[in-house]
């Protein structure tokens, strides 16, 4: 949907190894703990950064700065380093050495850059022994890039000079793009993964959340406490206070990629409530709902004034500090940014109540909230453009209102 949001995942690799190459575990300094470490300080390293691409638009090869994500690299290590108090050391050695963790650049992964998102980095543990890493690998990806240049020509014509512009689309590969300036939050992603690490799915001002939205993500300049603590507690051998709780670890669990499911309300009309609205607000709420069940002809939502409706619309002045997740919807007219996020909550399998916040949404026409009845009234999907792609809403009599998700909403409740 529009401006491209970052996906930050791990790599496991199984242990079918060339045993000629196979690390084997000696004694373990840190046997007095169960979680997954590595057995040993300093941790030694490799820096192999390569970026070389072949644009197939301009048929020529171009390069990111790698130069610049080496230092990146090492900045990432040394923020790990001062944060663990030193507890863990990295050592620089050549890749022949057979290194702990094995860092490498790439050039754009355009394979894995599908839906929207851009995969920048891939890491985890290649090799382990019962509870001892053996070895790690980060994959590290520059985004494929590009812009226009203009290149400037004058000619006579009719007795007057006339200046005239060509423009050229120039392909580049930038480390640096999307990058925070004062904090690498890729690479200190994901060489935590490589020291064993999962993501964290409940805070998106974590850095190992997955996802990097660039409207919060630099707000992250720091490695989360807990983490910290975890691996203090690992690299002390147990021996402070420190400790593992509230730390997802390795071995991970497999990340559900399973595509939402749509569901139904058992009782028609579909009730909704709003909470802490402007009067714009509602009146673009009302304005959806009305906008809806023209092309359904069909009453299928009812306001309920007093107590929580089916749907339940809160409305807050900012996005700054709501945890943003997979559910959140976004703009993309003009100024890319979140624009709602529903919750389904659940009892006893059964969707009990839909929550939806709208963040700042007083815009004149409107827009989202037609998407978000729709997610409200049970498609968990995105159907059609319009649930791809919010767009203004200040012509009701114009058909904006795409047929695939009328359709489905026909379907899930018998309406034809």
């Amino acid at each position: 949907m529009g401006l491209v949001l970052i996906f930050l995942t791990f790599l496991f690799w199984p242990s079918n190894y060339d045993s000629s190459s196979e690390k084997v575990s000696s004694n373990d300094s840190f046997s007095d703990v169960e979680e997954f470490h590595f057995d040993h300080m300093p941790l030694t390293y490799s820096i192999n950064v390569n970026s070389r691409y072949y644009s197939e638009e301009d048929q020529k090869y171009v390069r990111g700065d790698d130069t610049y994500e080496i230092g990146r690299i090492k900045l990432a290590l040394s923020i790990i380093e001062n944060s663990t108090e030193r507890l863990i050391r990295f050592k620089e050695v050549s890749e022949l050495e057979n290194p702990d963790i094995k860092i490498q650049g790439f050039p754009p992964n355009d394979e894995s850059s599908e839906g929207g998102f851009v995969v920048e980095g891939l890491a985890g543990p290649s090799q382990t022994e019962d509870n001892t890493l053996l070895q790690s690998e980060v994959n590290l990806y520059p985004t494929a890039w590009g812009n226009w240049v203009g290149q400037e020509s004058f000619f006579e014509q009719g007795g007057w000079l006339w200046k005239s512009t060509e423009y050229e689309f120039s392909p580049t590969v930038s480390w640096a793009i999307d990058d925070c300036k004062d904090f690498p939050n890729t690479e200190v992603h994901e060489i935590l993964h490589a020291l064993g690490i999962d993501h964290t799915y409940e805070n998106s001002h974590s850095i190992m959340f997955p996802i990097k939205y660039l409207v919060q993500a630099c707000k992250t300049s720091s490695i989360d406490k807990n983490i910290i603590s975890c691996l203090k507690y690992i690299y002390s051998n147990g021996t402070n206070n420190e400790s593992c709780q509230n730390t997802n670890l390795y071995p991970w669990p497999e990340e559900n990629d399973q595509p939402k499911e749509d569901f139904k309300w058992d009782r028609l009309p579909i009730t909704y409530n709003m909470i802490g609205c402007n009067d714009n607000q509602k009146w673009n709420i009302q304005k959806a709902e009305n906008l809806i069940e023209k092309y359904l002809g069909y009453n299928l939502y009812e306001f309920k004034e007093f107590g929580l409706g089916d749907i339940n619309f809160y409305c807050e002045d900012s996005f700054d500090n709501v945890l943003l997740n997979e559910e959140t919807d976004f703009w993309d007219t003009g100024i890319y940014f979140p624009a709602a996020q529903p919750y389904y909550e659940v009892e006893n399998g059964r969707i009990n109540h839909v929550k939806i916040i709208l963040f700042a949404e007083d815009k004149r026409c409107g827009g989202i909230e037609v998407h978000e009845f729709l997610h409200g009234a049970g498609l968990r999907k995105h159907y059609g453009p319009w649930m791809n792609q919010e767009t203004g809403l200040c012509n009701t009599n114009t058909l904006v209102l795409g047929p695939e998700a009328i359709n489905k909403i026909k379907e899930i409740y018998s309406l034809e």
